[in-house]
């Protein structure tokens, strides 16, 4: 699939050792069944903030971004894929879901099948490339807000890490 943006952050031992475990720790899992799951136990908002599969074993994470929409209830359309590679280096690289291809496609087809058949005239075109452009413009609005929404909490893991460490050096006593 089309990779939008990649990015490639340093990986320390010190500060990254448990960025896997917290991504794992802040994702609902993504199965076929969980949203069914989800419906039956009536949770219908999504309460983490990613929402895919982390193997914190191989260092390895495939999520979206939760919280997005007019009530904060919808799923993005873009993946955020992320490992770490073997010059310690975490790459993240974030594609458009299949979905969100595919709709744009059909989308695409449908109107045009419309507009050719029945309002075959310069207004008629101009609505389509008008919706197209409105959902291009969207896309890259998730895209902007995804990208600054990994990179972000990327930053605060290591944050955490950071202040445990010194909250661990205060307490220590000889």
């Amino acid at each position: 699939m089309l990779t939008l943006r990649r990015h490639l952050i340093n990986y320390s031992e010190k500060e990254d050792k448990n960025l896997f475990v917290h991504f794992y720790l802040d994702t609902e899992d993504d199965s076929y069944f969980s949203s069914w799951d989800r419906f039956f136990r009536q949770e219908l908002i999504i309460k983490k903030p990613w929402i895919g599969q982390v193997d914190k074993d191989r260092n390895e994470f495939k999520v979206m971004r939760t919280r997005t929409g007019l009530f904060k209830t919808g799923i993005s359309t873009l993946e955020v894929h992320g490992k770490l590679t073997k010059d310690k280096k975490i790459e993240i690289k974030i594609r458009p879901g299949w979905y969100a291809a595919l709709s744009l496609l059909l989308t695409t087809f449908f109107l045009a099948t419309i507009v050719y058949n029945y309002f075959n005239d310069i207004f008629g075109w101009l609505f389509l490339l008008g919706f197209l452009a409105l959902q291009m413009l969207l896309m890259i609005l998730d895209l902007r807000k995804t990208e600054e929404i990994i990179i972000d909490y990327i930053d605060r893991i290591r944050n955490i890490g950071l202040q445990q460490r010194f909250v661990d050096k205060e307490n220590f006593e000889p």
